[in-house]
């Protein structure tokens, strides 16, 4: 699970004193490319919680984005596993029994070598241990994944949560035998391609102004606090997590396009481009191959 706290991907000076670009004005007079384009509508004191929330978490949510639809189908799954298999009353709050998500795909590394179950790559990405799990997620993977979406668009989007999130399990099958399930290998993968965004765009942030180094320190941050607190916890599959950030970093640097702006570098961009997509390749070939012939999983079902 991700328990995680994001930081929003926008600067505000230049909302303020008449919609100009102030001081963080890009070479061509364009806005920054770490804006959200959004501004709070009226008074902000007339402002709900809600909308407080919204603006703060992620101001471009809409119910028409991604992200918001795999959060509710992460939530209706979650509610499909306790009504099929039943609360786990021994475990945490609203915990789903072990053979419940082994029955629904969760991550069982035996079952994928030896009965090729393979869709058991993808469908962890999907299921939830218990409350905790999926608030978690759910909360982490918007608060990430709205701003990026809203900068790179539907499509990139979900090649980045789904190819993070199936590399993460892979990643796991190489190196663990336990069941394990959630979106947080996606997770990972949106955090890796936060700093994959910043890498991609590297040259076109270089001016006064842009936020560049803050926003890849703040990442950074982010990432390692993450793992720090997976660290703690002797129920997280942290090799998952590990194997969805470097994926995620690398597909992020494969698809994600340079912001509309003058100053651009197309040789470094295409050279970023050819090493994401080429490490990606390799990445699952090898994983892929070592895993199915050289891999012997015992049949142990851990949470």
């Amino acid at each position: 699970m991700s328990n995680v706290h994001g930081f929003r991907d926008v600067e505000r000076g230049q909302n303020r004193g008449g919609g100009g670009n102030g001081g963080n004005a890009r070479p061509g007079g364009s806005l920054p490319l770490f804006t959200s384009n959004l501004n709070p509508a009226g008074d902000p004191r007339q402002e709900s919680f809600g909308d407080m929330i919204k603006y703060v978490c992620c101001p471009s949510l809409t119910i028409y984005s991604f992200m918001f639809a795999i959060t509710v189908i992460d939530i209706v799954i979650f509610l499909a596993e306790l009504f099929y298999g039943g609360v786990n009353t021994q475990g945490a709050f609203l915990e789903a029994k072990v053979s419940t998500l082994d029955a629904f795909g969760a991550k069982n590394p035996y079952k994928i070598r030896y009965d090729y179950q393979v869709w058991r790559f993808l469908l962890p990405i999907f299921l939830h241990a218990n409350f905790s799990h999926i608030f978690y997620n759910c909360v982490s993977q918007l608060i990430f994944g709205v701003p990026l979406e809203s900068k790179c668009g539907i499509r990139t989007i979900i090649l980045i949560y789904f190819i993070s999130g199936i590399g993460g399990n892979i990643f796991s099958c190489l190196l663990t035998d336990g069941l394990s399930v959630g979106a947080s290998t996606a997770v990972f993968g949106l955090l890796g391609s936060q700093l994959a965004f910043i890498i991609v765009n590297w040259k076109a942030l270089d001016y006064p102004g842009s936020g560049r180094d803050k926003y890849l320190l703040i990442t950074i941050l982010l990432i390692l606090f993450n793992f720090l607190f997976g660290s703690q916890n002797d129920n997280v599959d942290n090799w998952g997590h590990v194997g969805g950030l470097i994926v995620g970093i690398f597909i992020g640097l494969a698809l994600i396009d340079v912001g509309p702006v003058e100053n651009r570098n197309e040789a470094y961009e295409r050279t970023i481009k050819r090493i994401g997509f080429i490490t990606v390749g390799v990445f699952y070939a090898l994983g892929l191959i070592i895993f199915f012939a050289a891999r012997n999983p015992y049949p142990v079902i851990r949470l």
